[in-house]
């Protein structure tokens, strides 16, 4: 499982992302170069639905709701959105370690899910 770079705990939690279609060829299949499967972006609409959660990944525990936040102009920048920390969030009582994520895409009703990945959190130095 891939980790993110570490989160200092207290500061804004902000993720920049992309949703992505894996490009197809012809006949509807998934291209790969080099072994890798090769993505485009694909623009958010008010069909999509974006999940994501925060939580403990021994007790599953929930550590925050995130909020996602879509980036308006789907034209320029297709498939951008933002992930926060949920609008109350104090991210200074979330605990040190790691926590678990990934993001549930909800289009026209057809459910897929991320990869899983780990975010560590450590303490801020600067108070």
């Amino acid at each position: 499982m891939k980790a993110l770079s570490p989160f200092k705990r207290g500061d804004t939690f902000s993720l920049d992302c992309t949703n992505k279609k894996r490009r197809a060829d012809a006949n509807g299949a998934p291209i790969k170069v080099d072994g890798k499967y090769i993505y485009d972006p694909e623009a958010l609409t008010n069909q999509t639905l974006i999940k994501a959660q925060l939580r403990d990944p021994v007790t599953m525990s929930l550590v925050d709701d995130l909020q996602i936040v879509f980036n308006a102009n789907q034209t320029d920048s297709p498939g951008k959105f933002v992930m926060l920390s949920s609008v109350n969030a104090d991210t200074g009582t979330w605990p040190l370690g790691s926590v678990i994520c990934d993001l549930e895409v909800t289009v026209n009703g057809k459910v897929r899910s991320s990869d899983s990945f780990l975010i560590p959190i450590i303490e801020d130095v600067t108070k």
